[in-house]
């Protein structure tokens, strides 16, 4: 648990610091052909077939380093919709880890979008 505390608060202040440089660190979708053991931040590597996405990997930007893998096709769920083969990334649901660094977030037109969870357990709470 600590250890992806800190992992968030140096991929956090990571993210600051780029943003006060002008980077914007826009995780950009890039087609390849076969899926990179260790895949660099800020892309998501797409294999396709016929112009279609099949599957993904990403490092997670919560700075844990760990590979996050994701597939377009299948019946096993979850299932990801990647909205273009080109750009900025939009995925659609979540990712959500149940493992590791346990992170949750979205990513909309490139952008890491951070899911509170502490949010939740406050409402949660507060209704009892």
């Amino acid at each position: 648990m600590l250890k992806a505390f800190i992992a968030r608060r140096r991929a956090w202040l990571a993210r600051l610091i780029g943003r006060i440089r002008g980077d914007r660190g826009l995780v950009m979708v890039t087609v390849v052909e076969e899926r990179p053991q260790h895949p660099r931040g800020n892309r998501l590597y797409v294999t396709a077939n016929g112009g279609k996405a099949s599957f993904a990997v990403m490092r997670c930007p919560c700075g844990c380093g760990d590979s996050l893998n994701l597939r377009f096709v299948g019946s096993r769920r979850p299932i990801w919709t990647l909205k273009s083969l080109d750009g900025p990334a939009t995925l659609r649901p979540s990712i959500w880890r149940t493992s590791g660094c346990q992170s949750h977030f979205f990513l909309t037109d490139g952008e890491i979008i951070w899911c509170r969870h502490d949010a939740f357990a406050a409402d949660e709470l507060s209704d009892s």
